[in-house]
């Protein structure tokens, strides 16, 4: 097996996990939140915006609705494509973030499919290579792409987590 072979299962194997967490959920569960000022996906002067970017990042941050969890993970996948494979031009806040379940799921699809895609154009050796992040640091492209199978990891188990509680309290 490969290391891009690898990183490539990994990363569909993280992926089935948000995909699994994202089923049977409607608009309603999406917009829940679990907390009083939980971080959620608002509509702000016609434009979807994740809280984190209108606001200080508290330290611990606080609970989070699935819609900011979705639109994170898809956000943050387009901005590390977008560093490390594009011109590096876009900004958080020129993203075009859908306010709806179906929205959200084929944005995490398309994020996912164009990272996917990008792998079948690498070797091993190109993953060595440092790569431009949205932050200005560079990265290898293995971290690069072992981080977005963290960011589905770690977010698709908050997201079943969430959908439990709301259905446990409804």
């Amino acid at each position: 097996m490969t290391t891009i072979s690898l990183i490539r299962e990994q990363l569909n194997f993280s992926f089935n996990l948000v995909t699994r967490a994202m089923s049977k959920i409607d608009d309603t569960i999406l917009h829940w939140e679990p907390a009083p000022n939980s971080w959620g996906l608002r509509l702000r002067n016609d434009q979807w915006t994740l809280d984190s970017s209108s606001k200080p990042n508290p330290i611990p941050p606080g609970p989070k609705t699935i819609a900011w969890l979705a639109a994170h993970i898809a956000t943050n996948k387009e901005m590390y494509y977008e560093y490390a494979f594009g011109p590096g031009k876009k900004r958080s806040e020129q993203l075009i973030i859908p306010g709806d379940v179906r929205g959200l799921r084929k944005y995490l699809k398309k994020t996912q499919n164009d990272l996917v895609q990008k792998l079948t154009e690498l070797t091993d050796n190109d993953l060595q290579k440092q790569m431009s992040t949205f932050w200005g640091e560079a990265k290898p492209l293995w971290w690069i792409y072992w981080i977005m199978v963290y960011h589905y990891t770690e977010h698709g188990g908050q997201i079943m987590q969430i959908k439990n509680e709301y259905k446990n309290r409804h």
